[in-house]
């Protein structure tokens, strides 16, 4: 069985991480893990943190750690580009996958969209989003059919946040969501016990698809 991660930071792309490209690589590799899906913070709170940026020049710096960690990575792991992205409305966290680098660009500012034109305008793209940690404190509950989510993380292993994971999972369970795990890595000593396990390496964000639509994988919970 191989490993897949689904929900990792980086420094200095995430302003709340702090572990850099090449810590990231060696943790996840002694880990046992095959592949990570990137998936840095796009949302106001991350990139108020570059005044200086504009949209356009913050999204090309998200791309540049992403090839920093491919780089970093070389045949160690496979690194696939996500996000992590919030819409105007509140707080809640959305992992975005399908993602390419051409597609990032031709955003616009995320952050200041209601949530149901960003998930209209990421479906018209061909993506999928699932949200993450529903049921921390200071998240605001939504209908996912309503609002288009395709999923939900029902597992997040951050060990600093309570993120309720039994009740992500009954939620989804009740609303009959498609389940995600992931670690939410963002330190150089943080916790890693989240992800999927395929029967197949996931080398690329066309097999990932793939396999969120398919179900082909099972949950780490560790």
């Amino acid at each position: 069985m191989f490993k897949t991660e689904l929900h990792a930071h980086n420094a200095p792309q995430s302003r709340c991480a702090h572990a850099d490209v090449r810590t990231l690589v060696d943790r996840f590799t002694a880990a046992g893990y095959s592949t990570v899906m990137l998936s840095n913070h796009i949302s106001r709170y991350n990139f108020k943190l570059r005044p200086e940026m504009t949209w356009r020049e913050n999204v090309e710096f998200i791309l540049q750690g992403y090839h920093d960690l491919k780089e970093a990575a070389g045949d160690r792991l496979h690194i696939l580009l996500g996000a992590e992205m919030r819409s105007m409305e509140n707080s809640n966290d959305y992992l975005v996958f399908g993602l390419t680098e051409e597609k990032l660009r031709s955003l616009s500012c995320v952050y200041e969209m209601p949530l149901r034109q960003l998930t209209d305008t990421l479906h018209d793209m061909d993506c999928l989003i699932y949200q993450a940690h529903p049921f921390r404190f200071g998240i605001t509950i939504t209908d996912p059919a309503r609002e288009g989510i395709d999923g939900m993380e029902v597992y997040n292993s951050h060990k600093n946040h309570d993120s309720h994971n039994d009740i992500a999972q009954l939620w989804a369970d009740k609303m009959g969501l498609p389940q995600i795990s992931g670690s939410d890595f963002h330190d150089p000593e943080g916790y890693i016990g989240g992800g999927i396990r395929t029967e197949y390496v996931i080398d690329s964000m066309d097999v990932l698809m793939r396999t969120l639509r398919e179900n082909t994988y099972t949950l780490i919970k560790e």
